[in-house]
């Protein structure tokens, strides 16, 4: 029972750091990445800055780290591998400069109403 005790405490202390490190390695990689540039997306015609978005669940991920170390670190890496900077508005991938000739050419076509 103690040494079951003093794994779990050890599994805290080394999990609770790590999940924090891979938390501000994701922060940072979102601040670089597209910092600036307008982007057009073809599926909700946004146009604006892409974000960065991690798919998963940060709750999921820190319930994982807490109860075993192993887990939590796969599913991080997963959340982090698996990351993509798309469309804030609808998550689309499909994301176009806006000052290129195709986004140029859905801007400029009048929109249809019902």
């Amino acid at each position: 029972m103690e040494a079951l005790i003093g794994f779990g405490i050890i599994a805290v202390v080394i999990s609770v750091p790590l999940f924090f490190l891979f938390k501000g390695l994701a922060r940072l990689a979102r601040k670089v990445e597209g910092m600036g540039q307008k982007m057009f997306c073809p599926s909700c015609g946004f146009v604006g800055p892409s974000k960065k978005i991690i798919p998963g669940s940060m709750g999921t991920g820190l319930v994982l780290w807490l109860l075993m170390l192993i887990p939590g670190m796969i599913y991080s890496l997963w959340r982090l591998a698996a990351a993509y900077s798309g469309c804030p508005t609808c998550k689309g991938k499909g994301l176009i400069p806006a000052d290129s000739p195709m986004a140029r050419k859905f801007l400029e076509t009048p929109k249809q109403t019902a």
